[in-house]
């Protein structure tokens, strides 16, 4: 399995990453901090696991373009699994947002995710003979429910959770699955910025790594993933932490 991650949500992508690469997977992942990214390849080296990695800005688009012809050479000009989990934070009142700031966030939480999978369908077709082929994004909570001083942040998630639904439904037959799933509170360094909007405990930030490998795979969650609820080619998982969980919505076209 070729897997190719992205993202500069450290904890979670460590927690998808290693849960991937222990499945068997040879994991492509990048980060715009060469020293973080190189201190986890050495890491991951040690595990034994089959993990390589470039220095990216995917707020760029030309540095994800050059990224992608990466991708090519290093995993043979196929990809089995694409995981969308760049994510930049601002809580900032609707009021004071700027236009460089809602041009940023738009830029590394949506717009990135949409050319990357764009980018990635050509190599993901090749993997894609009886329906093996996986995109998955990594949305959040807040695509559903509404949070002070989030206003931007919650619309790119929102925005991809209808984008998930939409490659799904055009992509199904291609024989490639998409779908999302939309961690509540996790304990990464981008809730420490955000303040715990949420107000709630974080929970394990290993969480959301179990539940990107069973999206992926096209597996019922089980207890992992919004407490069994079943997994379709559009679906869009709304997770909470275990010791969090009280409703469940599964949202599916």
């Amino acid at each position: 399995r070729y897997t190719y991650l992205h993202g500069a949500v450290w904890i979670n992508r460590h927690a998808i990453v290693e849960e991937l690469a222990m499945l068997g997977a040879r994991v492509h992942t990048c980060s715009r901090n060469a020293a973080e990214l190189e201190e986890c390849r050495r890491r991951w080296e040690d595990k034994n696991l089959r993990v390589t990695v470039s220095v990216c800005d995917v707020s760029v688009r030309a540095e994800r373009e050059k990224l992608m012809d990466t991708l090519r050479q290093t995993l043979g000009g196929k990809l089995d699994i694409l995981v969308n989990n760049a994510g930049q934070s601002m809580v900032k009142a609707a009021t004071e947002c700027t236009g460089e700031d809602y041009a940023l966030v738009m830029a590394t939480n949506i717009e990135s995710c949409f050319h990357l999978a764009q980018l990635a369908h050509p190599l993901l077709l090749r993997s894609a003979g009886g329906g093996a082929s996986s995109v998955v994004h990594i949305s959040s909570i807040a695509g559903f429910v509404g949070f002070p001083g989030l206003a931007v942040y919650s619309m790119t998630k929102g925005a991809m959770n209808q984008l998930t639904r939409s490659l799904a439904a055009e992509w199904a037959g291609d024989g490639i699955r998409v779908n999302c799933v939309a961690p509540g509170g996790i304990n990464t360094d981008i809730a420490k910025d955000m303040g715990r909007a949420d107000n709630e405990g974080p929970g394990d930030c290993e969480e959301p790594g179990h539940a990107a490998a069973d999206a992926a795979a096209g597996r019922d969650g089980g207890g992992g993933i919004g407490g069994g609820l079943p997994l379709h080619a559009s679906g869009v998982l709304h997770h909470r932490p275990s010791h969090l969980r009280r409703r469940r919505t599964h949202h599916s076209i």
